[in-house]
């Protein structure tokens, strides 16, 4: 089973290319705090992110944003100056905005993009509940 989930705050804001056959490339960064024995350590891990998937979630991934991106591994294998070598990348595939960011000036707060290109959105406040709650 090839599956990751990680959790982070985005160290950069996202960066959009396109390949020559017009793919778009979405490149990121995250920082996972995690404590060991007491002490706190941070990892950092790069991201690329391909598609309309990518293209359409880039805007919202800024400096920041706490995340939780979902994915796979991919071992990319080279030879550099006569030496074998590889590179392991974590190659997104979905992402979870956790907190409340800032998107043309409108706040966006726990949705989620999906594959589909379509927003989920999670209750932000009491506003949605039924007023019949007897308590």
């Amino acid at each position: 089973m090839n599956r990751f989930e990680v959790i982070g705050r985005l160290t950069r804001n996202a960066e959009l290319k396109f390949s020559n056959s017009g793919l778009p490339i979405s490149t990121f960064a995250i920082a996972e705090n995690t404590k060991v024995k007491g002490v706190d350590e941070v990892s950092f891990y790069d991201f690329v992110m391909f598609g309309k998937y990518a293209e359409t979630m880039n805007p919202y991934l800024n400096k920041g944003t706490e995340i939780v991106v979902f994915g796979k591994f991919k071992q990319d294998r080279f030879e550099k100056d006569g030496v074998k070598r590889s590179k392991i990348k974590f190659l997104a595939e979905h992402i979870h905005l956790c907190g409340g960011v800032q998107h043309n000036n409108q706040a966006v707060i726990g949705d989620t993009v999906n594959q589909q290109d379509q927003v989920q959105s999670t209750p932000t406040g009491f506003a949605e509940l039924d007023e019949d709650i007897p308590y």
